[in-house]
């Protein structure tokens, strides 16, 4: 396979920058709007709430517990485990269309 130019790979990197879309950012919705009853009870009380907690702790201690054996699979579990601690600040920080 044919590598690209420095000038040509410029050349790409700025017309793929001219298409790039506009970031959107996902407001958590207020009481009484559509999809609020699923919002709240999807990422306040689950993944927010204890339930979340525990498995994002599960995950990350079984992680631990799996480092001597298979550390692609401890690296992915602490990952995972964080990510979902963090999953409601999440929800709104990646953005999401409505």
């Amino acid at each position: 396979m044919k590598k690209l130019s420095m000038k040509m790979q410029m050349w790409l990197a700025v017309m793929l920058s001219m298409f790039a879309g506009r970031a959107m950012a996902f407001a958590a919705p207020a009481a009484g709007d559509f999809g609020f009853d699923i919002y709240d009870i999807v990422v306040n009380q689950i993944l927010g709430g204890p339930i979340g907690f525990i498995g994002a702790v599960a995950l990350i201690v079984w992680g631990a517990t799996k480092m001597m054996t298979n550390w692609m699979i401890t690296i992915v579990c602490i990952i995972a485990g964080t990510i979902l601690i963090r999953a409601e600040d999440l929800v709104q920080t990646l953005g999401a269309v409505v």
